[in-house]
């Protein structure tokens, strides 16, 4: 019998859990797809037009969005209003994963405008329940490197775009 107790045990387990979720990359795959690759807000979906990706929502004042994949339905909200902010994923309705968003903002200045450039990384593991949930957004990325791949080649070959460069160069 051992002498570690129940809460020693779960606070282990955790841990276990929190370096399981760190070895599959969950930080980088929510930043790729959500937040822009860490770069934008949350409203930067990559999985917006994905061709694998269906009946995609985003209602801006919840800060929620939904979607189906593999016939998953998904529902990601963000809490913005406070930082950290909490960003989860359910899957049929359970909560899979739970972090919390730091953002970093860099200002700069181009002569008359004040702006500056937001970084959003996840700080704490709050929530993580592996599954094939983990498999889809990871098959998700690589179709959407592909979209944009696809996408770019048609953009090069547009026969507008080789005419006027035939024209502009004079090229037969």
């Amino acid at each position: 019998m051992s002498n570690e107790s129940e809460a020693q045990r779960v606070l282990r387990e955790v841990e276990k859990r929190k370096q399981r979720a760190n070895e599959l990359g969950i930080e980088e795959l929510i930043l790729y797809l959500f937040f822009g690759r860490g770069y934008g807000s949350f409203g930067s979906y990559k999985i917006k037009g994905a061709s694998l990706i269906s009946d995609f929502s985003h209602n801006i004042n919840t800060g929620q969005c939904k979607f189906t994949l593999n016939k998953r339905n998904y529902s990601v909200s963000e809490t913005q209003n406070e930082f950290p902010g909490r960003f989860e994923i359910l899957v049929d309705g359970g909560k899979v994963l739970a972090v919390e968003i730091m953002a970093d903002f860099t200002p700069f200045k181009d002569d008359t405008i004040l702006d500056g450039v937001t970084k959003y990384r996840c700080s704490a593991v709050k929530a993580f329940v592996e599954g094939e949930w983990v498999r889809d957004l990871k098959t998700l990325v690589t179709q959407i490197e592909l979209d944009e791949k696809e996408a770019e080649r048609k953009k090069e070959e547009d026969p507008k775009r080789i005419r006027k460069l035939k024209e502009d160069f004079g090229i037969e």
